[in-house]
């Protein structure tokens, strides 16, 4: 494969000596000149779980599933190589060739709808000295990760921001003041689950009817329905290589609507009318 790569670049070249006389070298800066976005990790090496940023706009974060971006390289035309993360905050490579070579990543928006931004004084854990249940808490997730306290100390665990206002970190968190990250900088402990999800993929070129409703899922407030008959073509991926439709991991619990939302998979819902006594 390497030595197809560099024949191929030998053609390029002789290409251009032929046709204008003179060889221009490839310069970085720009996804034309992007040759291969490879995943290049020592098995042996294990990766920590915990969700990391590569890349950030106005609105939003862009995130991996695990502190990995140092494996995934960008390799150019002109032979040069650098991390995506590198490559990303130099304007070498777009979120666009991620797509392109299949990198996954995630994103989450900086500030949701109804949050304000604050800037965080301190967060402090005041279980200490407390009677808390000997129970792993689940306080969050996101779309590569769910979190969870050792213990049940969610209701102890405080944010101050520096105008004073204080919060509980669940809400901090859901209310989008916060990140994960955030706690490690301020050392409240907490271990992260591993979603068996790769990814959600709807592939609008296998077909499916427009203009008609499909309901794939009901819970106990809500029905929701995909914008047209897809379900056979809204697909899960799991990490250990298997698949299933998403109606189909719903039914049996794999996956929550919520999964759905972290993978850009569009749909309707609407509340489910509960019948009079």
């Amino acid at each position: 494969m390497k030595f197809q790569r560099v024949l191929a670049v030998g053609m390029f070249l002789l290409c251009l000596v032929s046709c204008r006389g003179e060889v221009e070298e490839p310069q970085l800066g720009g996804s034309a000149y992007v040759w291969d976005i490879a995943y290049v990790k020592d098995p042996d090496i294990d990766i920590r779980p915990c969700h990391e940023v590569i890349y950030e706009d106005e609105d939003y974060y862009y995130i991996l599933g695990s502190l990995e971006s140092q494996y995934y390289i960008v390799t150019y035309a002109n032979g040069e190589t650098q991390n995506i993360k590198e490559a990303l905050a130099e304007g070498n490579i777009t979120l666009a060739d991620l797509d392109a070579y299949g990198v996954h990543y995630g994103k989450t928006e900086k500030n949701p709808a109804g949050s304000e931004s604050k800037e965080i004084e301190r967060i402090t854990d005041h279980s200490g000295g407390q009677v808390v249940l000997t129970v792993e808490e689940r306080f969050y997730e996101d779309y590569s990760h769910i979190y969870h306290f050792g213990n049940a100390v969610s209701q102890y665990i405080t944010v101050t921001y520096t105008d004073g206002t204080e919060q509980n970190v669940k809400d901090a968190l859901r209310g989008g003041h916060i990140t994960v990250a955030d706690l490690d900088r301020f050392g409240i402990s907490y271990f992260a689950e591993p979603k068996l999800i790769k990814d959600i993929i709807y592939h609008s070129d296998r077909g499916g009817e427009p203009d008609a409703l499909e309901g794939f899922y009901a819970d106990e407030n809500y029905a929701y329905y995909f914008p047209s008959i897809r379900s056979s073509v809204v697909i899960v991926y799991y990490r250990d290589g298997t698949e299933q439709t998403a109606k189909d991991a719903l039914a049996e619990g794999k996956i929550r609507i919520s999964d759905l939302d972290w993978f850009g998979i569009a749909y309707y819902k609407e509340p489910r009318q509960v019948p009079a006594d």
